[in-house]
């Protein structure tokens, strides 16, 4: 598959390998602290201050491992490395651009590179080109029509959505729209994990007593200690804060005796940060599934071996390219978490046959040859490939953006002149138990707005009863009825066992039915002001 152990991947040796030899481009860097072994590194920290530990098999054995850098991690990277060659001019691609930078500079562009599910996601679904829905647009029916049958409209408007992934699920077929799976798997693991303990502590400049109590302030904006500037729900003055209710340390005040941080709830110490022998990242490229990807140039039409090869390869280029790049821009992962690479990564060809490998070399500027001579053989049979930007404004996206960017005032969210705040509400089980109010025997569908504004109240006061989340909720409780949009549904019914009827000569217990609409897809409460 590679002439020669050892040598430099040419263009004929990956086309080789992506037309049939190959099962996989491997690549394994070995990567240590850059504090050396005994320093303490820190993975990223999970819900409940939790690090990602598990037990793995090296070399038959097991082992206490960390995941240092998930798989979506290492894909956001890979694909940032990608962005920042293309804004450098080392490499051509056709970003789709959803422009807020002249309303908020602080987001300024969104791109194809930077949004999670690439052309698929939410951000460019909802945007517009003049006054026309990205949906309607001819980019927009061009990627609706792409299937792994036909990927050609992928490979033209987005071609790392094929490599990195991408689900058409909010298109008109729903969860039934085109996905395409990731390609390259790269993942960061450290061995060998041993667990510290993370500690707090702060020495406050102010001498301010614990003992102060502070009070949520009438403008609902900031705390004050004058209990006469102090908001009131009946008799009751409103202690500032979520955690540490009343405390000066709900305003981030006063000293934190020295301790082992603990969780909120249990007490137990939490982890903080880990020590390990090595840290790997492995990144695999699949062969197999660049070759399921089929390139007709239009739909219908019997696909042409050498389009489909030419295809396949470049996007094998493209992942190969992200990957070298990613090793030459390094790996501080996040802060105290810095590794150095103990050496060059390995970077092998697998074969199908019978999983032997070929080793070969490859940095960033051989990996940004080998993409070009696949765009210029793209290019000979007559591959499309866009030149440029295609921008676009997200005008709903913007009007709910401008109320988290506001803060909570005491008039609760706001919006542009004509914005609109949109709550899309799934169906996870793929129906809704709701009876009507005036027949018990019929389902109600579309539920009523309240039982949403319901939802949102029980799990603002399950959080903690936030006075920004309350101010945010007595304001969409001041709106006007909201325009609803859903879909159709079908009537089904289950069954569930009610509690014990305690009335004289009745059964304990019975069985009774509640109507359940199933929608035929996702629907959407709309409310505007």
């Amino acid at each position: 598959m590679v002439s020669a152990a050892g040598s430099v991947l040419s263009y004929e040796e990956l086309r080789r390998a992506v037309a049939e030899a190959g099962a996989a481009v491997r690549v394994r860097t070995t990567l240590r602290p850059a504090g050396g072994l005994e320093d303490k590194i820190f993975p990223p920290t999970y819900q409940g201050g939790q690090h990602h530990l598990e037990r793995r098999r090296v070399e038959g054995l097991e082992v206490e491992a960390v995941v240092l850098d998930s798989v979506q991690a290492q894909a956001n990277r890979l694909e940032q490395a990608l962005r920042l060659a293309y804004e450098q001019g080392g490499i051509q691609l056709p970003p789709i651009v959803s422009d807020l930078s002249e309303k908020f500079p602080q987001i300024g562009r969104i791109t194809t590179l930077d949004a999670p599910h690439r052309i698929a996601n939410a951000i460019f679904r909802d945007s517009e080109q003049g006054k026309t829905p990205f949906p309607e647009t001819d980019i927009g029916r061009r990627f609706a029509a792409a299937r792994a049958t036909y990927a050609i409209p992928l490979l033209e408007l987005c071609p790392t959505a094929p490599i990195f992934g991408a689900w058409n699920s909010t298109g008109p077929l729903g969860g039934l729209g085109a996905r395409f799976p990731r390609a390259p798997v790269s993942e960061i693991v450290g061995f060998d994990a041993t667990v510290g303990r993370r500690t707090r502590s702060r020495i406050d400049p102010l001498p301010i007593s614990s003992q102060v109590e502070i009070y949520e302030t009438q403008e609902r904006r900031s705390w004050s200690a004058d209990p006469g500037r102090a908001r009131r729900e009946g008799n009751q003055l409103v202690r500032y804060g979520r955690k540490d209710r009343g405390k000066p340390a709900a305003a981030n005040l006063g000293n934190v005796t020295p301790d082992f941080a603990r969780a909120d709830r249990g007490n137990e110490p939490l982890p903080g940060g880990i020590t390990i022998s090595e840290a790997v990242q492995t990144a695999v490229l699949s062969l197999p599934a660049l070759r399921r990807l089929r390139f007709p140039l239009e739909p219908g039409q019997p696909p042409d071996p050498e389009v489909e090869e030419a295809a396949r390869v470049l996007l094998a280029a493209l992942g190969l390219l992200a990957v070298a790049r990613d090793h030459q821009l390094g790996y501080d992962l996040r802060p105290r978490c810095l590794l150095i690479p103990v050496g060059p990564p390995r970077y092998e060809v697998v074969a199908v046959g019978d999983g032997s490998s070929s080793s070969f070399q490859l940095d960033a500027d051989q990996a940004r040859g080998i993409l070009a001579a696949a765009l210029r053989r793209a290019r000979e049979v007559g591959l499309p490939w866009r030149g440029g930007r295609a921008c676009y404004t997200p005008p709903i996206a913007s009007s709910i953006w401008s109320g988290g960017a506001s803060g909570s005032g005491s008039e609760g969210p706001t919006s542009p002149e004509g914005g609109m705040l949109a709550i899309d509400v799934e169906c996870l089980t793929g129906r809704c138990v709701a009876a009507r109010l005036d027949d018990r025997d019929q389902p109600e569908w579309p539920p009523h707005p309240a039982r949403l504004f319901a939802a949102l109240v029980a799990v603002a006061k399950e959080a903690g009863d936030d006075p920004r989340e309350r101010a945010a909720l007595e304001w969409l409780e001041r709106q006007a009825p909201p325009a609803i949009a859903a879909s159709e549904a079908t009537q089904a019914a289950i069954s569930r066992l009610l509690p014990p009827t305690w009335r004289p000569g009745e059964p304990g217990r019975r069985r009774r039915t509640r109507p359940s609409p199933a929608p035929a897809s996702d629907h959407r409460y709309q409310g505007a002001r």
